[in-house]
């Protein structure tokens, strides 16, 4: 998660080597801005000098027991996390403090309630886009449009392992199988290569977190740099897909699900929006198991913030065109029954219900769009206007950048095009 910071503070973590190298090896997989404190003071400095960024705090019970009461009312510090070996004892004060999340004795259940509240965050701040045709295309968010000229000129950039290389530059150990740095370039480069792109986008967090907020924000810097995995990801989907639908022929209409949380404005937007489209501006995550995700949007209901949203979302394979596919078999958590989108996948919305008694629950149905739907054609024509389509590929990169005003990536290109 690029805009949060995970601190782990603890006074004796050398008393405990094997404990210390287990949750820093889980800690550093989960997110990539991570920092490991034994001392207090130093701790409390960074939170408070932490204004880009979310915080979230694991630290001991007995830290916390007189720290939490000087520090929870922070602005920065989002959540706190207790790991202690008495959890009956420190639950009792724990429960009175609205920031910490829970009280854990196991390096698991405490990574993966962290897992899940980044989770959460990630789904809030998710790009999302609403076009209702007749507002004009003049009106269309940037974001939109931006979203897909980034992956149309990328899919036809022939990306080479010196981009491997320069994103390991940046981003040391987020492409190693064991998570640690090295400086070994012919192993970080096996190391891509031995496992398909599913698996890296769904190993932890960090990577797809990478992703998701650099097109939340339109950084060019760190898009450019994952061009080659944008690329690479939807290939794999692109073949999975062909093997599932294409190859095998399925005329079956089928249903998957997505739970997460919208803000009120968000949703307000997509009743607005009803009978328009709505794009997921990144690649999409989605269940055949409904049980989860409506679990999924029941948490997000109890957060006075956010209302929670079921989508349900029909797809007919014999009309969708676009690149979608069951990943049990390439990402590293085989029993999820997930399949994944593409980046920029498009969906007609037709209606939405409240489901909740006393919760702010919604169920919204969605369908697939194919390239044969006609607002979605205009759309895709419009877009193509906003560069200039019959420019060789990095220069139509360093176009878009310049729209962007990230003039200095795009003086980049230019100089790597003269070389």
């Amino acid at each position: 998660m690029q805009n949060t910071t995970l601190i782990w503070l603890d006074n004796y973590m050398n008393t405990n080597l094997s404990t210390y190298r287990l949750l820093t090896k889980q800690i550093q997989s989960i997110v990539n801005n991570s920092h490991i404190f034994a001392d207090n003071d130093e701790c409390i400095e960074l939170v408070l000098n932490n204004n880009c960024h979310k915080v979230y705090l694991i630290t001991s019970g007995s830290i916390g027991h007189y720290l939490v009461p000087c520090i929870h009312d922070i602005p920065q510090l989002d959540c706190l996390f207790i790991f202690c070996e008495n959890k009956l004892y420190h639950e009792q004060w724990a429960k009175d403090w609205m920031k910490i999340k829970g009280v854990f004795i196991d390096i698991v259940s405490l990574c993966k309630s962290v897992e899940g509240m980044l989770h959460r965050y990630e789904q809030i701040t998710m790009p999302i886009s609403f076009i209702v045709p007749e507002r004009g295309l003049d009106q269309l968010e940037p974001s939109f449009m931006y979203t897909q000229l980034f992956k149309e000129i990328f899919l036809f950039i022939d990306f080479e392992d010196q981009h491997i290389l320069e994103f390991i530059k940046y981003h040391p150990g987020l492409l190693t199988i064991d998570g640690k740095q090295s400086n070994n370039v012919e192993r970080l480069v096996r190391d891509y290569h031995g496992k398909k792109p599913i698996w890296w986008y769904t190993r932890g967090t960090a990577l797809h977190s990478m992703l998701n907020c650099a097109l939340r924000t339109m950084n060019g810097d760190i898009l450019v740099r994952m061009g080659f995995f944008i690329v690479d990801l939807h290939r794999n989907i692109k073949q999975l897909h062909k093997e599932q639908f294409i190859d095998r022929p399925c005329s079956i209409i089928f249903t998957v699900f997505r739970g997460q949380g919208l803000s009120q404005a968000d949703f307000e937007e997509l009743k607005k929006s009803e009978g328009g489209l709505m794009s997921f501006n990144n690649f999409l995550s989605t269940s055949t198991k409904r049980d989860v995700c409506l679990s999924y949007a029941e948490s997000s209901a109890d957060s006075s913030d956010l209302l929670g949203v079921l989508f349900n979302i029909e797809v007919d394979p014999s009309q969708s065109t676009t690149p979608f596919a069951f990943i049990s078999s390439d990402s590293q958590f085989s029993n999820e029954a997930e399949v994944l989108f593409s980046m920029h996948s498009v969906f007609r919305i037709h209606d939405s219900k409240s489901i909740g008694i006393g919760q702010s629950l919604y169920e919204v149905n969605l369908s697939l769009t194919n390239d044969s739907d006609k607002d979605l054609i205009t759309l895709t024509d419009h877009i193509r206007e906003e560069t200039c389509f019959d420019k060789k590929d990095w220069l139509r990169l360093g176009d878009l950048l310049i729209k962007l005003d990230q003039n200095e990536k795009a003086d980049e290109i230019c100089k790597m095009l003269s070389y």
